[in-house]
């Protein structure tokens, strides 16, 4: 019961603190799917250059 309230209470104290601002920034570059390489994982065109792509941080199985 003890660790709950302290979870509890560092839950609510993260939950008001605001997170430091990112410099990163993003943009849109328009490609053409080529192939699927396996569950993360696709080939794209941009250009005349073809690109693989490794989505992160997604739980497919391998083929």
């Amino acid at each position: 019961m003890k660790y709950l309230k302290i979870f509890t209470i560092l839950l609510l104290l993260f939950s008001i603190y605001p997170a430091s601002e990112s410099n990163a920034t993003s943009k849109k570059i328009p490609v053409k799917y080529v192939s699927v390489v396996d569950g993360d994982t696709v080939r794209v065109k941009q250009g005349n250059k073809v690109i693989t792509l490794r989505m992160l941080l997604i739980d497919t199985p391998e083929i």
